[in-house]
């Protein structure tokens, strides 16, 4: 689950990993939407007999086909990388509703550069800003 701050793997009720968002290197979504099944093909002898088959096969292709939903999300940290499938929603689809975890990400890896880069005294504090 994506949370306000982080990354949390849980299953059957238990919390099994948390992974803070300023931990996070990157996020990638593959995959997508395949159909299988149908393949019917209609037709017929005249005009009568070519609707009829063209319509039976619509239908029974309606009825056979099947789509399967197949996200692989990979999460990278210094670490590892994490490889979780989600069949909820398409790559497109759940890059939107995890927006707000892309940015949290970006702006933890901003703070980090910006700390990394700033200035410091000899004594280690860092200016003012």
């Amino acid at each position: 689950m994506f949370s306000a701050d982080r990354v949390e793997i849980n299953a059957s009720r238990q919390r099994l990993l948390e992974i803070p968002y300023d931990e996070i290197e990157g996020i990638q979504l593959h995959g997508g939407t395949e159909a299988s099944g149908g393949g019917f093909i209609g037709g017929g002898f005249g005009l009568e007999g070519a609707a009829a088959g063209i319509l039976a096969a619509t239908a029974l292709n309606a009825l056979t086909t099947t789509t399967k939903t197949h996200t692989l999300i990979q999460i990278t940290t210094c670490k590892g990388e994490l490889f979780l499938l989600y069949k909820g929603a398409e790559p497109g689809a759940l890059r939107i509703l995890l927006s707000h975890a892309f940015t949290r990400i970006r702006m933890g890896q901003r703070a980090a550069t910006d700390s990394a880069a700033a200035p410091s005294l000899p004594n280690g504090e860092g200016l003012p800003c």
